[in-house]
């Protein structure tokens, strides 16, 4: 604040209140608590026992974004290059009422349309084209090429029996380049790549060329954005972590060094978007694609991003949320802003983060029959207060 002091009666004071990194200037008031205004600055004529306040408040840092109105939100993802779209994996709230499936919305929540019926397991995006979507159903697979508005459904049936297969997860960088499906059915586990859309599979990962049946039980499976050979598939039952080098034609494991910890890989897997050897999974990262691990606790892909080569952790304190940075790859943090709602509101408990080009969505989960509620954050604000730290 300039222009505060002590002023003899009758002194004109031209008061200026200029608020501290992330905040903002809300009103003055007299010692009474009566606004006296809302300026940040102005010119007062002091009278005797003429005491002035200036009252700040925290910048909202957070918004909501709306859900589907029908079906429970249990998932979520966002389209990192394309602004505003995002997809909701809903279950049915009652029996048969037809809501479980999943959503799109191309206006940041605002109107939804339901575009998969069914139940859904995940729901991934290619890192080089925002338009070829994949999910998985109940022993079905979907995929779209122009955004989620028409999908196609395949079966990939089991070796043994030829039965349906479920899948975990999905990954892409485009479809020329293959698309992948890893599952862990136990009659047909592994990693499975098609070139031409879906009209042909290739088990490019199975308990033959994994060395046994529970390193071929796969969990999660991503494609660099940054080098598209490189393609990393994860097995939990074993801990392990396969790594390949050339499009998935063959794979090595890169376990060595990670922590024997139970949910391992229950997060997901973190692939910093600019290199394709930085990678996290639960309190473990590599810069190196696997060579080494270090070990970073409370490090997992549901409360921490990569930005512009750095960390980016959601942590809470109470109830008090907020983002701290790493720029030495989790030995050190530094917070960088409170996450605030409007209203003043404070946010905490992150379940999930959806990093994008221009936002963060965070997930903020219930663990119950209510909806997971979805947040969003701005990069620009992110990068701003980070740079500030």
């Amino acid at each position: 604040m300039t222009g505060g002091g002590t002023y003899r009666e009758g002194e004109v004071a031209a008061i200026t209140a200029t608020p501290a990194a992330g905040y903002e200037f809300v009103s003055w008031t007299d010692s009474n608590g009566i606004l006296v205004s809302e300026q940040p600055d102005f010119e007062i004529i002091v009278s005797q026992g003429n005491r002035l306040t200036a009252n700040y408040q925290l910048i909202p840092t957070i918004t909501e974004v709306g859900m589907p109105s029908d079906g429970i939100v249990i998932g979520f993802e966002a389209v990192r290059i394309v602004s505003g779209r995002i997809y909701a994996i809903t279950k049915e709230a009652t029996v048969g009422d037809g809501h479980a499936g999943l959503w799109l919305s191309n206006d940041d929540g605002m109107n939804w349309t339901q575009v998969l019926t069914g139940e859904v397991a995940f729901v991934s995006i290619a890192s080089g084209d925002p338009y070829l979507v994949m999910a998985g159903g109940e022993d079905v697979y979907h995929l779209s090429t122009d955004g989620g508005v028409n999908w196609s459904t395949g079966v990939i049936r089991d070796p043994v029996f030829g039965n349906p297969m479920s899948f975990s997860d999905g990954a892409a960088f485009n479809a020329s380049e293959g698309i992948f499906l890893a599952t862990s059915s136990v009659m047909g586990p592994g990693l499975y790549r098609s070139i031409d859309q879906g009209g042909n599979w290739d088990r490019v990962l199975s308990e033959i060329s994994a060395g046994s049946a529970t390193d071929a039980l796969l969990g999660h499976v991503r494609v660099s954005p940054e080098d598209p050979a490189v393609i990393y598939a994860s097995a939990p039952f074993e801990n392990n972590l396969w790594k390949s080098l050339d499009q998935g034609s063959s794979f090595f494991s890169v376990k060595t060094g990670l922590s024997n910890s139970d949910f391992l890989f229950s997060a997901g897997l973190a692939l910093d978007p600019e290199s394709a050897d930085r990678l996290f999974v639960r309190d473990n990262i590599t810069v190196n694609g696997g060579a080494n691990w270090s070990q970073v606790s409370n490090l997992m892909p549901t409360n921490s991003f990569w930005l512009d080569g750095d960390l980016i952790r959601f942590n809470d304190y109470g109830f008090e949320g907020y983002a701290e940075i790493s720029r030495d790859y989790g030995s050190t943090w530094r917070k960088v802003m409170i996450l605030v709602q409007t209203g003043g509101a404070r946010f905490s408990g992150v379940s999930g983060v959806y990093p994008t080009d221009e936002a963060v969505y965070v997930e903020q989960g219930t663990g119950s029959s209510v909806s997971d509620r979805i947040f969003k954050i701005d990069l620009e604000t992110l990068k701003k207060r980070s740079a500030e730290s």
